[in-house]
């Protein structure tokens, strides 16, 4: 087994491997989706206190520009201001 990370004792450890486990594959499937979409509202909320003043749609480009790098976020915002559909996405 993995060392765990140094705040879960070893016994805590082992109980959560052995629990995981037993969840079976949709459980764990389950907890992976959720674990995601938590990771994905937090960083959202970061941003959006980070920059108070920004639009949802510009909130989610910068999301965008997070998970993919800043050259397609860029090409994705040109595609947005030549559609026309950027006019008020981007700043």
């Amino acid at each position: 087994m993995a060392t765990p990370p140094s705040d879960t004792s070893h016994a805590a450890a082992q109980i959560q491997l052995q629990l995981l486990r037993q969840a079976g594959a949709a459980r764990r499937v389950e907890m992976a989706a959720e674990m995601t979409s938590f990771a994905l509202d937090s960083a959202q909320l970061a941003l959006q206190r980070r920059y108070p003043d920004a639009t949802m749609p510009e909130i989610a480009l910068l999301l965008f520009e997070q998970r993919y790098g800043t050259a397609l976020a860029t090409r994705l915002r040109e595609v947005l201001l030549t559609s026309g559909a950027g006019n008020d996405i981007v700043s």
